[in-house]
């Protein structure tokens, strides 16, 4: 007994938080859960609606043509969605229907979440109605919970490069971090689910394990498009990562590389396959391809400067203020920055 207890007593112990710390973190949580309650309530009137309409009709279409032949449906089968919008020239909430101008657009397991939290939405509301806080916060399940992912990621990349109460505060401050409560539960957007990924990536770099690396970034790719935005930074990462003896040698640099790729190209394939059955390439050109092609519009009609014109420009003429090529003070809006 008397050499056990020595051996215990010799294991290092883990520090223990300091109670200010603890403080910080059960604040952080309690605020960061409320905020994400309570921001759908002015959503329903202030936040842009168009995108919120759009995801609950990619969901819905996917049920009614099926989930891996949902790229291949035309735009005018695309369900008519009706709730009420707030109009700022008549002060009330008015009808609004809409049917998505456009096919699914996210690839592949983006669209699932959407089928996922629409079939929640069917069952939580029968009528369906658009636009309303129930509405706002069943669309919103994914992005809270690559949320919670997202301050798992801070957590494990913190306590890498620093100490165990660094990363609980990091932790506890990303995941009541403004923008990202705005960006998920007051403007429904998805922004969290590419930022949890990339900042797994950054983590799993940093463990040295490539090939969960590349499985990550394969995760990425097919919930959004944007996803092939960590491929020069998994590339810089499999660079300046340092090997745990020695210095990186350029074989072992490429053997990073190679197997990151395999990983991320055989995870693609596997994720992918029941749409490229059902629909041939059709995801790809979806929601690739012709998100590419988009470009020049996407700025104008995101969530920054771009959008204080939208707000102006309501009615009629929000069509052009979304136009990329339309005049501004003599100039192509494009030309002022996207």
């Amino acid at each position: 007994m008397n050499d056990q207890a020595q051996q215990q007593s010799a294991q290092p112990q883990r520090p223990k938080l300091p109670t200010w710390a603890l403080v910080v973190v059960s604040l952080a949580i309690l605020l960061g859960i409320a905020a994400r309650l309570l921001l759908p309530i002015p959503a329903v009137k202030w936040a842009y609606v168009y995108d919120h309409y759009d995801n609950i009709g990619m969901g819905l279409t996917a049920r009614a043509h099926g989930l891996f032949k949902v790229y291949s449906v035309p735009q005018r089968d695309n369900p008519e969605l009706f709730g009420e919008i707030y109009s700022r020239p008549q002060g009330r909430f008015v009808a609004f229907k809409r049917a998505s101008p456009r096919v699914a657009n996210y690839p592949p397991l983006g669209v699932t979440l959407f089928y996922l939290q629409s079939e929640l939405f069917r069952r939580v509301d029968k009528s369906l109605a658009v636009n309303t806080y129930t509405s706002r916060l069943v669309m919103s399940v994914a992005s809270v919970l690559f949320d919670v992912i997202l301050a798992f990621a801070v957590y494990l990349v913190g306590k890498q490069l620093a100490s165990r109460t660094a990363a609980l505060i990091a932790s506890a401050l990303s995941w009541c971090f403004p923008p990202l409560l705005l960006d998920t539960s007051f403007w429904g957007q998805t922004d969290s689910w590419f930022l949890a990924l990339a900042v797994l990536l950054i983590y799993f770099m940093l463990r040295r394990r490539w090939i969960t690396a590349g499985i990550t970034l394969a995760v990425a790719c097919m919930l959004k498009p944007q996803g092939i935005l960590l491929l020069p930074i998994a590339a810089f990462g499999a660079l300046i990562v340092a090997p745990r003896e020695g210095k990186l040698s350029p074989k072992a640099f490429t053997g990073r590389i190679g197997q990151g790729l395999a990983a991320a190209i055989i995870g693609v394939a596997v994720i992918s396959a029941p749409w490229s059955i059902a629909d041939g390439k059709q995801w790809f050109e979806k929601s690739y391809v012709a998100n590419f092609k988009m470009y020049a519009d996407t700025t104008l009609i995101a969530f920054n400067v771009w959008y204080l014109d939208l707000l102006v420009n309501e009615g009629e003429s929000a069509a052009r203020a979304i136009d990329s090529q339309s005049d501004l003070l003599g100039a192509a809006k494009q030309s002022w920055g996207r």
